[in-house]
């Protein structure tokens, strides 16, 4: 929804598709995007955005068999696309650029999925985001440049909810390799409990 007159637009049910090889479909939700335009510069070469606010997007974060994350690989994708040059134009052939005085991702959250783990979910809460003045300093951004900008701190702020799950440690591991490792953790933390057991029973 657009109202160009006003200057405000909302967008719903945006999402991600996860890069091949893992089990989710999706990577992002974005269930709703409000939008305020000013109208002023709607027509003009560099089109300022007032702010864009994305409330409550769910990320789908998942370490593969292989040990490979999906927010890694569209990271890869990313580093590619800003390389490529796969610019917006309008209809007479212009290049698109935008200002975007405040980007805001609030009350996000972060679902995790495990291979190494069967499978298993863990979630946490996505840090508050808020960029500002997006494109201002290059006299505007083109959509791929504020889609990459965008994109890496949202890694960033999803990587920092992530490590507070304590699941990196699966990262570059196949699943078998990460499920030896539990094992011989707990197999370890077992002999240590027996051990000290027995050294209290003989008052050692």
């Amino acid at each position: 929804k657009l109202s160009l007159t006003e200057g405000t637009g909302s967008i719903e049910g945006i999402t991600v598709a996860s890069p091949a090889g893992f089990s989710r479909k999706q990577l992002f939700t974005l269930e709703n995007v409000t939008v305020a335009i000013d109208p002023k510069t709607v027509t003009d070469e560099v089109v300022v955005i007032d702010k864009v606010l994305i409330q409550a997007p769910q990320v789908f974060y998942e370490i593969n068999a292989k040990g490979e994350s999906n927010l890694d690989a569209l990271k890869k994708n990313l580093q590619q696309a800003s390389s490529g040059k796969a610019d917006t134009a309008d209809t007479n052939g212009k290049q698109v650029k935008l200002i975007i005085r405040k980007f805001i991702i609030e009350r996000g959250e972060v679902d995790a999925r495990i291979a190494a783990l069967n499978g298993k979910d863990v979630s946490a809460n996505l840090p508050r985001i808020k960029l500002t003045d997006i494109g201002k300093q290059a006299g505007g951004a083109t959509p791929a440049e504020v889609a990459e900008k965008v994109g890496r701190v949202l890694i960033d702020k999803t990587g920092q909810a992530v490590t507070s799950l304590g699941v990196e440690q699966y990262l570059g591991k196949s699943a078998e390799e990460a499920r030896a490792q539990l094992e011989e953790g707990a197999k370890k933390a077992i002999e240590d409990k027996v051990g000290d057991k027995l050294k209290g029973l003989f008052g050692q």
